[in-house]
């Protein structure tokens, strides 16, 4: 649960948008709170969809960790770029710490199955989705 939670947090950080008036740890325990407190939150594409998403393919994301993880800290920056329903058009790895092939190429399976809400009409979203144990 700790490296669900950790992992949980630095996509958080990679996703909300910074405020000075509230610290980084905060800012990221209302967004977690209210994104999956808030199952409507989640219904469109935003945030919280992309967070929401993720978080409910956790148990496979964490399969892949214990099939796969090096026992060092894995690292891996994915790229997601998602197509006009919502679907998963295309999963790339801009960034392998460790070079760990098979840790990676289990990822990218369980991300392509991933369904996003649909994004807006016109905008073609990418997403940054830094995976870390």
């Amino acid at each position: 649960m700790k490296l669900a939670l950790l992992f949980l947090s630095f996509l958080l950080i990679s996703c909300a948008s910074s405020s000075p008036e509230v610290e980084d740890s905060e800012r990221l325990a209302e967004a977690t709170d209210s994104c999956l407190a808030d199952p409507q939150l989640a219904k469109a594409w935003g945030d919280c969809n992309v967070k929401t998403t993720i978080y409910d393919r956790m148990d496979v994301i964490m399969a892949c960790q214990t099939q796969h993880g090096s026992g060092k800290r894995d690292s891996i920056q994915f790229e997601i770029e998602v197509n006009a329903k919502g679907g998963v058009k295309k999963v790339g790895a801009t960034n392998n710490l460790n070079k760990n092939l098979p840790l990676e190429s289990c990822l990218k399976k369980e991300i392509e199955k991933m369904k996003f809400a649909a994004p807006p009409k016109g905008v073609k979203p990418v997403i940054q989705f830094p995976y870390r144990n």
